[in-house]
């Protein structure tokens, strides 16, 4: 289904598997597609542990992502999230990764951002946990992006 509404928000996710575990576009579609009966994967962009940003969905199309908040969002995963020991929610970013969610970041806010007075265009920020019971992305994304990306093109 395409989007309705235009979009304003990245929500970031995280692919709740152990750290250093990648993941990859044929994982997703095992999961997503094969197992849960989906029509594509849920996410537009996957970030690897090497920070390559894979595109996944098509961005035109909701994703299936976050109930409630897929129409007029973007959203975007990286592989990891989980500790590798316990199972727990941890911030587990590598610091290619921090760089390939920012590629990420970039790129949906110059292809959707509003523009502002000052030329940049922005997008709202969000993390899953925003807007649901879970630690994804197993972190606080407002204290680390704020409540907007912005970008100058």
């Amino acid at each position: 289904m395409k989007h309705t509404k235009p979009i304003d928000r990245i929500i970031l996710h995280c692919t709740a598997t152990p750290a250093g575990r990648e993941v990859r576009h044929d994982d997703l579609r095992r999961w997503h597609v094969d197992e849960r009966g989906w029509s594509h994967i849920g996410y537009h962009t996957l970030v690897t542990l090497a920070g390559e940003c894979i595109p996944c969905r098509p961005e035109q199309y909701q994703g299936a992502h976050t109930r409630g908040q897929n129409n007029g969002s973007i959203g975007i995963a990286y592989a990891g999230g989980l500790s590798p020991r316990t199972n727990k929610a941890v911030d587990t970013r590598t610091d290619a990764q921090r760089a390939g969610i920012e590629r990420a970041f970039d790129a949906a806010t110059l292809q959707y951002g509003a523009l502002h007075e000052d030329g940049s265009k922005r997008l709202l920020i969000f993390g899953h946990r925003d807007f649901a019971n879970k630690a994804c992305p197993s972190f606080d994304t407002h204290a680390e992006y704020g409540d907007v990306w912005a970008v100058y093109p």
